[in-house]
C-alpha cells in the first residue's frame, strides 16, 4: 500500500528478480539445513556477481543482439509459467508439479479440501481484474469503471481481505 501510494509506479510489478529468486529456491531446496541453503544462495549470489562484473569489464554487453525475439519471447514464457506453477501450492493446496514431476503428475488430484474456497476466491479475483482491464479498453466507459480500472489490484486486495475475514475460522 505504502509503495502504491509513494512509489514511482502504481502498479507493482515483478521482475526478473522474483524469477531468479524462485529458481535458486528451487535448486536449493535439495539442502536439508537453511544455514548451508543460505550459505550456498549466498555464495551464488556472489559469483554471479563476478560473471557479470568480468562481462561488464569486458563490454560484452554487445552479445545481447545476437539473442533472437524468438528466443526471447520463450525464455519470457517459460518466466512466467514457474512464477505461475510456483504459486498453485498457495492457490490449491495440493502437491504442485515440478520439472521432474510434470509429466506423471495427477492433476486430478489438485485441488484439495478446504482449498476449494481458496481457488474459488481467487479466479473469481482473475476474473475481476480481466473484466476491469477489458472495460478500460472500451471506448464511453463511465468515469468510475475507469477509476476502478486504474486501482483495480488494490480493490482486489481489500476485496480479498473483507472476503477472508467474513469467512468461518476453519476455512482461514
Amino acid at each position: 500500500l505504502a509503495y502504491f501510494l509513494f512509489g514511482t509506479c502504481m502498479h507493482g510489478s515483478m521482475g526478473t528478480g522474483a524469477l531468479v529468486a524462485l529458481l535458486t529456491g528451487e535448486a536449493l531446496e535439495s539442502i536439508p539445513d537453511p544455514e548451508d541453503r543460505g550459505e550456498t544462495a549466498a555464495l551464488l549470489s556472489v559469483m554471479t556477481g563476478v560473471v557479470l562484473l568480468v562481462m561488464g569489464l569486458c563490454r560484452l554487453g554487445f552479445l545481447v543482439r545476437f539473442f533472437s525475439r524468438v528466443s526471447l519471447s520463450g525464455f519470457i514464457t517459460g518466466s512466467a509459467l514457474i512464477t505461475g506453477l510456483s504459486q498453485m501450492k498457495n492457490l490449491t493446496g495440493g502437491p504442485v508439479p515440478t520439472t521432474k514431476t510434470w509429466r506423471s503428475f495427477h492433476w486430478g488430484g489438485l485441488v484439495t479440501g478446504h482449498r476449494v474456497v481458496t481457488l474459488v476466491t481467487s479466479l473469481a479475483m482473475l476474473g475481476f481484474l480481466l473484466v476491469l482491464k477489458q472495460a478500460k479498453k472500451r471506448p464511453g466507459a463511465p468515469g468510475v469503471v475507469l477509476v476502478a480500472a486504474q486501482v483495480k489490484e488494490l480493490l482486489v486486495v481489500i476485496f480479498g481481505l473483507l472476503v477472508v475475514m467474513s469467512l468461518p475460522q476453519r476455512y482461514q
